[in-house]
């Protein structure tokens, strides 16, 4: 028997949209597009970045 349509091969998950943020080459950030803005402000404003 063969199938009607080709089967797909299992392809892993694209990964999500991410903004990176990279900080006087020490320290990257990356921040989920599915990230509440709040949130994402907090996280920069932890790290020192205005």
């Amino acid at each position: 028997m063969v199938p009607d349509e080709p089967v797909a091969a299992s392809l892993p998950a694209a990964p999500p949209a991410v903004i990176e943020l990279e900080i006087a080459g020490k320290v990257r950030l990356r921040i989920p597009l599915t990230t509440p803005p709040t949130l994402a402000a907090a996280m920069v404003k932890a790290l020192g970045v205005s």
